[in-house]
């Protein structure tokens, strides 16, 4: 991060399934439609169990995002 600050949430690839990952046409089928940030429990119950890892990078800070991780 150069200026400013941004958050980020990163989910590991393990709880794909709980992700919904390929569940919608429209989108790409490695793609997710939970949002992260303000996940609905309503639609995605599965959602509930998954691990959420959530980052704030402030100016000089940099985050390392393991392999096959969701952001």
């Amino acid at each position: 991060m150069l200026k400013g600050q941004e958050e980020f949430a990163l989910v590991s690839p393990i709880f794909r399934q709980n992700l919904y990952v390929g569940a919608l046409e429209e989108l790409d089928p490695s793609e997710t439609p939970v949002d992260f940030f303000s996940p609905d429990f309503k639609i995605y119950p599965f959602a509930k169990e998954v691990k959420f890892l959530y980052v704030k990078l402030k100016a000089g800070d940099c985050v390392y995002v393991p392999a096959y991780y969701y952001i």
